[in-house]
């Protein structure tokens, strides 16, 4: 709050009556304090309490977490016969064909 008058200019009751509402809004702003740093703490135990899951509350089993194993991409399994065309074991030629644009969309390449 800032004072709208010298103090310098103040009667001494004046003085006296300007100290005491000070002292009251000092007190309430204590309070206020007190209360935001309960309330704060009771914030910060709720963030120290383990999370819910469908373990330890009654949340549905399709809202916890899901595993994602171990981590470790799976091999690649061998390919079986007749999965691709083999490449001819000595080609006669080898071309590079460029192409404008594509066979099945005709978008531009």
């Amino acid at each position: 709050m800032a004072l709208s008058v010298d103090p310098a200019v103040l009667s001494s009751p004046e003085k006296d009556d300007l100290i005491a509402t000070l002292l009251a809004q000092v007190d309430a702003l204590v309070a206020r304090v007190a209360a935001l740093e309960a309330e704060n703490a009771a914030l910060r135990e709720k963030l120290q309490a383990p999370p819910k899951t469908p373990n330890n509350s009654g949340t549905p089993p399709s809202q916890g977490r899901k595993a994602n194993g171990d981590g470790k991409p799976s091999p690649k399994t061998r390919v079986h016969a007749g999965a691709h065309r083999p490449l001819h074991p000595n080609p006669t030629r080898c071309e590079a064909i460029r192409m404008e644009h594509c066979p099945h969309c005709r978008a531009d390449l």
